[in-house]
């Protein structure tokens, strides 16, 4: 069924609390997120007794989120749910490092989702000082283009979960996508997408350009434009593919650590 309004995953989640006596998910979005796929018309629900599963629409795949109250009847509703389905679906799990989310992980893989990759968290914690970079540049409008065919050639559309046009378009607007520029040519060489909340900051894409990429090393460059940029944070967070040394690396001469935090990616069909 597709999702018309938040309310009717609200009672959907409702409705399972009282059927039995877990709380196992993934289902970690906000509301406004929320709203904004349900506007978009990216969200099915499908619901059982004690599990609740939201699909949400990609370019290749499914995402999907559950929310389970009585784990014994997660991966046989999930197996039932994904039968009828002939698309991809991926969905992930969080762990902190202690291997606590194995059983989580058993349920799925129960159901016929393989492991696909891991997501390991990187992270830079700081003492917040004035910030270095005095007129930073930001992406304008009309890379735009630039920046989505970068973003849809250069990360996995199963890992990564592209974000939409209109995503790009309104990290634009807000200033929160930081570019380097090729001297000669005047366009994005590379760029750094990210959100920040208080003290907090996630960087989500860092990217560069291939046509420029044997000019200059435009990547280490933007990754060290946007980490002094964010000096005034308490905490940096990134995320970054177990296959993907070379940013691993990039990051650790910008100072950021391995964290224990993982996110592993689990792929059906």
């Amino acid at each position: 069924m597709k999702v018309q309004n938040i309310s009717e995953i609200k009672n959907a989640l409702d409705e399972i609390e009282s059927n039995g006596t877990e709380w196992l998910t993934n289902f970690l979005t906000g509301d406004a997120e929320l709203e904004r796929w349900i506007n978009k018309e990216q969200l099915t629900v499908s619901t059982t007794s004690t599990n609740v599963f939201i699909l949400r629409k990609r370019d290749l795949c499914q995402r999907l989120y559950f929310v389970s109250s009585a784990g014994e009847t997660l991966a046989e509703d999930l197996r039932k749910m994904l039968s009828m389905t002939n698309e991809t679906v991926i969905t992930s799990i969080l762990d902190n490092g202690d291997n606590s989310s194995r059983p989580l992980k058993d349920i799925v893989m129960k159901a016929g989702f393989s492991h696909y990759k891991t997501l390991n968290r990187i992270l830079k914690i700081q003492t917040p000082k004035p910030t270095k970079i005095l007129n930073p540049e930001f992406a304008k409008i009309e890379d735009l283009p630039l920046i989505a065919e970068t973003l849809e050639k250069e990360f996995d559309a199963f890992l990564d979960n592209h974000p939409d046009l209109d995503e790009i378009k309104a990290a634009i607007e807000n200033q929160c996508i930081m570019v380097v520029r090729d001297k000669k040519t005047g366009k994005v060489a590379a760029f750094e997408t990210f959100e920040k909340k208080g003290k907090t900051v996630w960087g989500r894409y860092l990217a560069s350009v291939e046509e420029f990429r044997k000019d200059f090393p435009y990547g280490g460059t933007v990754l060290r434009k946007f980490t002094n940029f964010h000096s005034d944070a308490s905490r940096i967070i990134g995320w970054v593919a177990e296959d993907r040394e070379n940013i691993m690396k990039l990051n650790y001469s910008c100072g950021y650590q391995n964290d224990v935090v993982t996110d592993e990616m689990f792929k059906y069909n």
